[in-house]
């Protein structure tokens, strides 16, 4: 027997369901149910009866689970012992300016209470050296072209022009990010820009203000209550985000745990990132 499968099948019993124990393990509920029939296949016992209800212990996978918990107690004593003589693991995750903030906006799809490791927000334009690890997670707008770098494209993001809501104004917000929204702004309506900013948090901020309009990713203006849109999606800056990360880091456990809650969020959230819908 395989010590995934009794911990996979404890979590089930305790929890009453695939769903739930899944999310407790950080797994999926598919994986689990492969766990539980391979268990069941080792013993040659029914342990659970299924129904629309969810998961009930047979009487075997009563008897099952009062052997089982005392493994699972010991395992999670090792895993105390070794958590207190291992150095926490740090996980870097490099992204841009909106796409750092929206990941912090969503913490708690990214971190659990148990996470052994800590996360770290590395919000920059410019692009940070993930083949020196100086991030172990990059969020860029280009597959990456180092050769030991691996990339998979995870969502389409789309700008356009906004404003502050029942205003017209003719100015225009120039950023000085070298970002190709930036380049966008001063290559198209570079006579017009009457005030310009540093960042681009302050750019929303002086639209938010009425000061003139400005380019924004979509999921940034159109979530945004006081600004409105001032034109079309902007094909000119439409493009795919990557998720990138060294080709032998990302098989870590704790990048390989970011890396799929990353996953997992921005799927959720195509449809603003796209600039489908709020």
């Amino acid at each position: 027997m395989n010590w995934n499968d009794i911990k996979a099948f404890a979590a089930v019993a305790q929890h009453g369901g695939l769903s739930a124990a899944a999310e407790r393990l950080d797994s999926s509920a598919a994986t689990l149910g492969r766990h539980i029939a391979r268990l069941e296949e080792a013993l040659g016992q029914r342990l659970f009866d299924r129904s629309a209800l969810g998961y009930t212990l047979t009487e075997a996978g009563r008897d099952l689970l009062a052997e089982a918990e005392p493994m699972e107690a010991a395992a999670a004593s090792i895993a105390r012992w070794r958590d207190g003589h291992i150095a926490e693991r740090i996980v870097r995750i490099s992204a841009g300016s909106w796409m750092s903030r929206l990941l912090v906006a969503h913490w708690s799809a990214l971190h659990r209470e148990t996470d052994p490791f800590t996360l770290a927000f590395v919000a920059a334009e410019e692009r940070i050296d993930i083949a020196r690890h100086r991030a172990d997670i990059g969020i860029r707008n280009a597959r990456p072209v180092e050769a030991n770098l691996a990339g998979r494209a995870l969502a389409t993001i789309a700008f356009a022009a906004y404003r502050l809501k029942e205003t017209h104004p003719i100015g225009w917000i120039a950023s000085a990010a070298a970002t190709p929204s930036a380049n966008w702004v001063r290559v198209n309506h570079g006579h017009e820009i009457t005030v310009e900013a540093n960042s681009p948090r302050l750019v929303m901020e002086l639209c938010e203000k009425g000061a003139g309009l400005a380019v924004l990713p979509c999921f940034a203006g159109d979530t945004n209550p006081q600004l409105e849109r001032a034109s079309d999606i902007l094909d000119a800056l439409t493009h795919k985000q990557w998720l990138v990360a060294h080709h032998e880091a990302r098989h870590q456990s704790a990048v390989r745990t970011i890396i799929r809650r990353i996953e997992g969020l921005l799927k959720e959230k195509r449809s603003v990132l796209a600039g489908s819908g709020p």
